[in-house]
């Protein structure tokens, strides 16, 4: 992939037990608010109740200042 300013290249190593992670797509929802957005819909999609919340318990608590998140089951259009 070529580096840009704009568009999906390389930018960040991610590494997992001292092992590269290849593949891999790296969110900064604190400064992106398509970020955010992605965050929330995983915690939406994932069947594990557990990730689902903390994600939801995250994005509230470090993110979100301006209203209250779905709750796990929950649409987050509604």
């Amino acid at each position: 992939m070529t580096q840009t300013a704009n568009g999906l290249y390389d930018k960040y190593e991610v590494y997992r037990d001292g092992e590269p992670v290849e593949e891999c797509f790296v969110l900064e929802p604190a400064d992106d608010p398509a970020a955010r957005e992605a965050l929330l819909s995983y915690a939406s999609a994932t069947d594990d109740d557990a990730l689902s919340d903390e994600l939801r318990k995250w994005a509230y608590d470090h993110i979100l200042d301006d209203g209250e998140l779905p709750q796990s089951g929950e649409s987050d259009d509604e």
